[in-house]
């Protein structure tokens, strides 16, 4: 689990991203966060590719699309991808793994969610929740786009944030990686989709 220019997924060896300077380090401690592929987006790809015919043909967004892990498998998937995120490197890296493994998509920057609308199927969200200030600002917009009509897959590590969302969980999934000593272990990452 050495540093590399090119990171192919634990939990999904379909996938082989272009990070350089990542690892599968997973206690964050500086650093760009968008240059990890964090457990909940290897999980919530996972999910994706192994019920591939349930995003096939639908417009779906990868909120938070850091390096495109989840962009990918959706594309992957037969989906059409539209990607966001507010880190002008993380635009950049989903964009360019998206045309590494041959698919495409609409990749843009946002400043933030304060005004942006989308009309898609299915929202599609990885490791969101995990800081109040986050919370604050997704939070209500995935409610707002569930109100229109949107369905919501989303993975997470923890559950703070999620009782205020209307889901269940799905899908479970253990994702190896290294702990904060170097230490391999499992995170476990849970799958939850609107209801």
């Amino acid at each position: 689990m050495e540093e590399s220019e090119y990171l192919t997924l634990p939990l999904v060896p379909e996938i082989t991203l272009h990070l350089p300077g990542s690892s599968l380090f997973y206690e964050f401690a500086g650093g760009p966060q968008w240059k990890t592929p964090w457990p909940g987006g290897q999980a919530l790809a996972r999910h994706i590719l192994d019920n591939s015919q349930e995003l096939a043909g639908q417009r779906v967004l990868d909120l938070g699309c850091g390096c495109g892990q989840v962009s990918v498998a959706a594309g992957m998937s037969g989906a059409n991808v539209h990607a966001v995120d507010t880190n002008s490197g993380a635009v950049e890296a989903c964009r360019a793994n998206l045309e590494r493994m041959g698919l495409s998509g609409r990749v843009e920057h946002l400043e933030s969610l304060d005004g942006f609308t989308t009309e898609v199927d299915v929202l599609l969200v990885a490791e969101m929740l995990y800081a109040e200030p986050l919370r604050r600002a997704v939070i209500p917009w995935l409610l707002e786009h569930l109100d229109r009509g949107s369905s919501l897959l989303i993975s997470e590590r923890g559950k703070v944030g999620l009782e205020r969302l209307p889901v269940r969980p799905v899908a479970e999934h253990e994702v190896p990686g290294r702990g904060a000593g170097g230490e391999t272990r499992l995170y476990k990452a849970v799958i939850w989709r609107s209801v």
